[in-house]
């Protein structure tokens, strides 16, 4: 019993740092956003860097200046050209931390599967392109043998 009350006091221990760290993330988060609009840009994460506090921050969770662009791709889940508070906590969340051997290596499988899809696409694209090409070429030796008809029956 002794063990199982440890790991409920280790839980909650670890989801009291969460809260704390989602917390600090929000106030992170409304100092960043300059305007007030509930989300961040490009130009307010650049603002953000001139900021000593703020770009320490960052160096925290061991990101640089210099990849500002790629962490905002990064947050950036939904291609929206914005960044919600909501990706923001939860963006900053999985980037804190060294990566996992089952983060790599689930990386790697899902970059394998994407690799095979590319090839089966780019091999059924290669073969329809072929069969296009065939069919115009055939489509050419007929309207020249056409034209040809026409011309001598004149």
């Amino acid at each position: 019993q002794s063990t199982q009350h440890y790991r409920d006091i280790k839980v909650q221990e670890a989801e009291g740092r969460k809260r704390e760290h989602v917390s600090h993330l929000r106030a992170v988060f409304s100092e960043i956003d300059a305007d007030g609009s509930g989300d961040i840009t490009t130009e307010e994460i650049q603002l953000m860097l001139q900021e000593p506090r703020l770009a320490q921050y960052l160096n925290s969770m061991d990101v640089c200046a210099e990849d500002a662009e790629m962490l905002f791709k990064l947050l950036d889940r939904d291609d929206s050209g914005k960044v919600s508070i909501d990706e923001f906590c939860q963006g900053c969340l999985r980037l804190k931390g060294e990566a996992k051997s089952f983060d790599i290596h689930q990386l790697m499988y899902q970059n394998q599967r994407l690799h095979h899809k590319l090839m089966e696409f780019f091999s059924h694209l290669d073969n329809n392109f072929r069969l296009l090409r065939d069919h115009s070429l055939m489509f050419q030796k007929e309207r020249a043998h056409d034209f040809d008809g026409e011309v001598k029956g004149i």
